[in-house]
Order: C-alpha cells, then sequence, then structure tokens
C-alpha cells in the first residue's frame, strides 16, 4: 500500500472532522463556561450538581440552573507548604458523602509528591505522603473510589510504568503494588482511560498504548491481568499523534457496556464484545484538553415517566383501573435514566457542552 505522511493523514483527519461536524452539532447544546480556566476532572456528586476543583476553590455547576458557584474555599494557608496553588495540581477524588477532597499536590520533577486529603467539614488538610513514597513526579494520575477504597494509578515521569496504590481509611492500611506489565519505552503521557464496571466488580484500565487491562474485586489476591492489546488501539494511538494531546476524555454507560471515548472524534468500545466504532457525532471542537462527566436527566425523566403514566391510565381500558401512586411511579422513573453527557475544555478552545448520550450510541 502506498505511504501515507501524517501531514495528508493530518489533512484526511480535518476534512473528515468538518463533514460530521455540519451533521451532529444540533445535537449538542452549548453551556455556561466555567468561570475559572484551570480545573480538574469535574465530577457529579447528584443529578443536579457538579463539582469542579480549580485554582483556589471547589466550584459548583448547578444543571438544572445552567449557573456556576464558589462551593468551598481552599484552607489556602494550611496548604501553602505543598503548593497549593500550583496549576499542576492534580484533583484526584471528591468523597461527597464524608466531604473529603483528595489532591496529588504538585512539586518539582526530583521530588516526591504530596498526596491531601481536605476534609471540608474541619477545614483541614492532611498530607498522606507514606502512600507515594519512593515515588517521582508523576506525568498522569488516575483514580477511583470504590467503597470507601481509593485506587490511584500513577504513572511516573522518570520510571515509565504504572503504579498502583491502594488505600482504605476505615482499615488504615495501606497497600500497595507495583504493575511491571506498564514498562514503557517514552516519557510521553498516554491516551488512558480508568474505569469500575460495577455490575462485574471489575476495574478496567486502557491505555492505548500497552493494552487493555482488569483488576478484579472479587478475588482473594486482586491481580492486573493484560486481556489484551486490541487491533482498535492502533486507531487509537494514530488520533493521539494526529491530535499531539495526551488526555482525553471518557464516560462509562449506565449499563457498564460501553466506554465512549472523545478526542474530537467519538469512540464506543464496547466492553463485552470488544469492539470500537467510531460514532458519527463529533465534538464540538477537533481537539483539545476534554473532561466528560454522564449524569441522569432528573427532571427530563420525571416527566417522561409522568407523561407515560398518565397516557396509559388515559386509554379506555385503563380507565377502570385505579391510577398508580406516587411511589410506584418514582420506582418506574428509577429503571429509566436519560444519560447526558456534559463535556468540557479548559486549554484552547474553552467551553462547556452537553450531549444525550443515546445520540451518540444510535448514531
Amino acid at each position: 500500500p502506498r505511504y501515507i505522511s501524517p501531514d495528508e493523514r493530518e489533512t484526511a483527519r480535518k476534512t473528515e472532522f468538518q463533514s460530521l461536524h455540519k451533521q451532529s452539532m444540533h445535537k449538542w447544546r452549548k453551556l455556561a463556561v466555567c468561570p475559572d480556566k484551570r480545573y480538574a476532572i469535574p465530577m457529579a456528586i447528584n443529578k443536579r450538581t457538579l463539582i469542579v476543583p480549580a485554582l483556589d476553590a471547589l466550584l459548583k455547576y448547578d444543571i438544572v440552573d445552567n449557573k456556576w458557584s464558589e462551593h468551598y474555599k481552599y484552607p489556602l494557608d494550611a496548604m501553602h507548604d505543598h503548593s497549593a496553588r500550583s496549576h499542576r495540581n492534580q484533583f484526584l477524588h471528591f468523597d461527597a458523602k464524608r466531604k473529603l477532597l483528595y489532591i496529588l499536590s504538585a512539586q518539582r520533577v526530583d521530588q516526591t509528591p504530596n498526596l491531601l486529603q481536605i476534609d471540608m467539614t474541619r477545614n483541614a488538610v492532611h498530607v498522606l505522603s507514606a502512600l507515594l513514597a519512593h515515588h517521582h513526579r508523576p506525568i498522569h494520575a488516575v483514580t477511583l473510589m470504590i467503597e470507601n477504597t481509593l485506587h490511584l494509578l500513577l504513572q511516573s515521569r522518570f520510571r515509565h510504568r504504572w503504579q498502583h496504590i491502594v488505600w482504605n481509611k476505615k482499615k488504615e492500611a495501606n497497600r500497595l503494588s507495583e504493575i511491571k506489565e506498564f514498562e514503557r519505552s517514552d516519557s510521553s503521557s498516554s491516551y488512558a482511560a480508568f474505569v469500575y464496571v460495577r455490575s462485574r466488580q471489575l476495574v478496567v484500565l486502557l491505555d492505548v498504548n500497552v493494552g487493555l487491562f482488569t483488576y478484579s474485586l472479587h478475588a482473594q489476591q486482586p491481580q492486573w491481568r493484560k486481556v489484551g492489546n486490541f487491533e482498535f488501539m492502533q486507531q487509537l494511538k494514530e488520533e493521539q499523534n494526529l491530535t499531539k494531546i495526551g488526555q482525553f476524555a471518557y464516560v462509562l454507560s449506565k449499563d457498564d457496556r460501553f466506554l465512549v471515548l472523545f478526542t474530537g472524534f467519538i469512540w464506543i468500545i464496547d466492553l463485552i464484545q470488544m469492539t470500537m466504532r467510531k460514532s458519527s457525532v463529533v465534538c464540538p471542537i477537533s481537539t483539545g484538553y476534554f473532561h466528560a462527566v454522564l449524569v441522569d436527566e432528573e427532571v427530563t425523566d420525571q416527566w417522561l415517566c409522568d407523561g407515560y403514566v398518565r397516557e396509559c391510565w388515559n386509554e379506555r381500558e385503563m380507565q377502570h383501573l385505579v391510577c398508580l401512586p406516587v411511589y410506584l411511579v418514582r420506582l418506574i422513573q428509577s429503571f429509566y435514566s436519560d444519560q447526558i453527557v456534559h463535556l468540557f475544555e479548559n486549554y484552547r478552545q474553552i467551553g462547556h457542552w452537553r450531549i444525550k448520550l443515546n445520540d451518540i450510541l444510535s448514531s
């Protein structure tokens, strides 16, 4: 086959994107932009509220009102020794129930980073540096909180491999396991997705440079297992090289089946069939440092369920029956959700948009 130069690939990508962009932009809705241009990965704490860790404070976004506000001001005096104001800080997790905020503080590349736990109730900062002993400054960090256990994956700048930290506050025990299978040949950051498949109690890590890995919480002694390096990984590698970006956004569908990646194009990975396809819907912009959050649209869900039940009871054959009580209608609503993706870009073309997940999956 004829050699295709990088410039030709980039031109072909732009042409394809522009064609799909015209067809799919009506499915996106532009929303209020975050008032702070520097922020980490947003998180949904309920069906109405997103929280966004910014430089000096934790911001709150009201989904229904489409408004931003300050939720919590960081105790900067207590955090002064930990480079609290650096934009290189990496927000890891917010435990909404216990109001605990976890941040990986920025340090010099030759120093060990600090894992900070901010107690919002007491306005106190705890340093959990023991978890990161002998770790160099990470260039990539992803995290999950599963049943009060923090799972932290770090990719070291110098050691070039993923390292897995499991920390349970209740047990007051630290457990660290180093993943030797994740050796890397270069120091560039990788396209990586880290998700918890609750229905199978399985943690999944997708790194386009090395493959797909799983970590079963069922096992007595959980170990990382390489599932494979599938053909679709090569497509993602090419996309990473063309966009020249080391970060993509991703969400996992509520049924734990589809992992959706946002790189400019939108890629859908079926975690059961282990196949990938490109959606005909694309992002509002062709490339960027994206963040994505999946939420249920509670108001729409309620309207649809209420309307459906009312329509059923308007039928002639149903008029002799007593209408369903409200608690049963709400039970029906709990099995239905119109999932909404909130997409953020906070580096080049600042923006915030939303789209129905079904619009992506069905295209």
